[in-house]
């Protein structure tokens, strides 16, 4: 199975940055229900006042259910840390509880940070660094004047191998794409075989989506020509898809670029 997603984001603030959003994927068979609002962008579990004081409600929320994988474009450094009661990282089960990695409590803003799904907690694979550090830099928030000043970054999520590999792609000033990320994926059943890669086992139903998150800030976020594509979309799923996801355009392997 190789499903990609080809979005083109930027944001416009109108104060600090938001927190980011997220790409991730889930088993569609599982009734679409928004997760953790904040530094969770809306995919991993949360708990905070964000959540009392908006909703109403505990304050408390589990992560997106049937979730696969979620990859988290960080703008504000705190979606890949345990901050709000998040799941760490997996070093390994011990039975009874996850244990974290180190530096989980140190915010990474402008990075990208891979959670796996439900089975596993939505627990932390890999944060890249900071990414105008890297040697192609990159920066995923923009401060403008006006709607015209906005330079759209194009981006692609790739879930390739059987659901054993995930790639992301920015394309740079020159055109071309940059891997910022890659990271092998194990696919498990339970936590008792997991280990720091671990992803639930692959479902035979899947459907991807997105979700921005503003935290206690004020942003905005701007997208154009949000695709999805990959060997297993016919016409029934990209139905489903379409009900799912606001404008999106499904188009076929063979045309997609």
């Amino acid at each position: 199975m190789a499903t990609s997603l080809t979005p083109i984001l930027t944001t416009l603030p109108t104060t600090d940055p938001g927190a980011g959003f997220s790409v991730f994927f889930w088993d569609s068979r599982y009734k679409f229900t928004a997760a953790g609002p904040s530094t969770s962008l809306g995919y991993s579990n949360y708990v905070g006042d964000i959540g009392t004081q908006t909703f109403g409600l505990s304050g408390a929320y589990n992560g997106l259910r049937g979730a696969f994988l979620g990859v988290g474009f960080d703008v504000g450094g705190e979606f890949g840390t345990t901050k709000n009661y998040k799941t760490g990282a997996l070093s390994a089960w011990d039975g009874s509880a996850l244990s974290a990695r180190e530096g989980l409590t140190n915010p990474e803003p402008n990075s990208i940070t891979l959670r796996s799904g439900a089975d596993l907690k939505w627990s932390v694979i890999t944060r890249t660094p900071n990414l105008s550090t890297l040697s192609t830099p990159v920066t995923l928030h923009q401060t403008v004047s006006s709607l015209n000043d906005i330079e759209y970054k194009r981006c692609r999520v790739k879930l390739l191998n059987q659901g054993k590999l995930l790639r992301v792609e920015i394309k740079d000033s020159n055109g071309d794409y940059q891997t910022y990320l890659e990271q092998t994926l194990e696919p498990t059943a339970t936590l008792a075989n997991a280990v720091y890669n671990s992803v639930p086992s692959l479902p035979t139903t899947f459907n991807v989506g997105m979700a921005f998150a503003n935290g206690k800030t004020a942003s905005n976020c701007w997208v154009k020509n949000f695709s999805v594509y990959g060997d297993t979309v016919d016409d029934a799923n990209a139905t489903t898809i379409l009900d799912t996801l606001t404008a999106l355009t499904v188009v076929s392997p063979t045309s997609a670029g």
